[in-house]
C-alpha cells in the first residue's frame, strides 16, 4: 500500500475532461487500497460527501486571489486590456502562475509520498 498525493485544480463536480480524469484516477487508486490525498483549490460540500464515499482525503491549497483581466469596455481601452491580458498570459501565464506558488507551499507540508 502506497501513499499517493494528487494535485489538481479540477475535480468532481466540475464538468471537464481534467476533472473527470482526476476523479477517476483517485477513485482507482483508492479502490486498489492506496492512501490518497487530493490537493485542490476549490472545496465544496458536495466534494466532501463524494470523497467520503470513495475513501480519500481532500485538502485545500488555498483560494485563488489573483484577479483575471476582464475584457470589457469600448474603443482603445478595450484593445489595451485585450493586449495586456494576452501578453501576460503568454509571457508569465498570469493568473495561473499563482498555482506554482500555492503548490510549492503545499508540498512543504507533505513528505513521504
Amino acid at each position: 500500500m502506497k501513499s499517493i498525493l494528487v494535485i489538481s485544480r479540477s475535480f468532481y463536480p466540475d464538468n471537464s475532461p481534467r476533472a473527470f480524469r482526476t476523479t477517476e484516477l483517485v477513485k482507482e487508486f483508492s479502490r486498489q487500497g492506496h492512501n490518497v490525498i487530493l490537493l485542490t483549490t476549490k472545496l465544496s460540500p458536495s466534494q466532501q460527501k463524494y470523497v467520503d464515499d470513495i475513501n480519500i482525503e481532500i485538502k485545500s491549497m488555498g483560494v485563488i486571489s489573483w484577479p483575471t483581466i476582464n475584457i470589457v469596455g469600448r474603443g482603445l481601452f478595450l484593445y489595451i486590456k485585450r493586449a495586456l491580458r494576452r501578453i501576460l498570459q503568454l509571457s508569465i501565464s498570469y493568473p495561473e502562475l499563482q498555482y506554482m506558488f500555492m503548490i510549492n507551499k503545499a508540498l512543504k507540508k507533505y513528505k513521504g509520498f
